[in-house]
C-alpha cells in the first residue's frame, strides 16, 4: 500500500490533484520525487506511476 502522496495517509482527490500537477513532470530527483508523485522513483510522472497510483485508489489509511 503508498500511504498517499497528501499527509493525510489515504488515497483521495488530495492526492490526485497533487499527482496531476506534476503529470509528465521530469528531473524528480530525491529527496521529495516531485512532492512524492513519482511513485516508481523513475526520475519522472508517467503511466507506470499512475499505474501504481490507480491500484491504491481511495484505501484508506
Amino acid at each position: 500500500m503508498i500511504a498517499g502522496i497528501d499527509i493525510d495517509g489515504d488515497v483521495d482527490f488530495g492526492d490526485y490533484a497533487m499527482f496531476a500537477i506534476h503529470w509528465a513532470g521530469v528531473d524528480c530527483n530525491e529527496p521529495d520525487w516531485c512532492e512524492g508523485a513519482d511513485l516508481d522513483k523513475s526520475g519522472f510522472v508517467d503511466l507506470y506511476d499512475l499505474a501504481k497510483f490507480a491500484e491504491h485508489w481511495l484505501e484508506g489509511k
